[in-house]
């Protein structure tokens, strides 16, 4: 995965599933991880990676989707709330990325931002 040496602002280890080691490098889209490291430089502030591809096995035992882009490798849930969130949103779309969940209450304060093809936003 040669590709990733041209990822300036993530480390592929940030992207894997709990369950295994290793399994962001080689399982993220280089077009998704190529749209985050551009959102990064625009938001110029870090950006904290809470879930990115999930193995099946993990992706049911947390509840998720069961067609959720994490299995894909075109997801990240980022741990982000108030002010930072609502510029990380409007900078996601400038970057081209069309899947927005949002949960904004309690303690999981988080925006899962996805690169499906239409543009879709929900609440958590």
């Amino acid at each position: 995965m040669k590709w990733w040496q041209g990822v300036k602002n993530f480390k592929p280890s940030e992207f894997d599933s709990p369950d295994v080691a290793g399994s962001g490098k080689k399982n993220m889209s280089e077009q998704f991880v190529r749209k985050l490291d551009m959102l990064r430089n625009l938001y110029r502030k870090p950006i904290i990676i809470t879930s990115g591809y999930r193995t099946i096995s993990y992706n049911q035992q947390i509840g998720g989707a069961k067609s959720s882009m994490h299995l894909k490798g075109k997801a990240v849930d980022i741990a982000v709330s108030r002010a930072d969130a609502y510029e990380l949103l409007g900078l996601a779309y400038v970057v081209g990325l069309k899947g927005v969940g949002v949960s904004q209450s309690g303690g999981s304060r988080f925006i899962h931002l996805d690169d499906r093809e239409q543009p879709t936003i929900w609440s958590y």
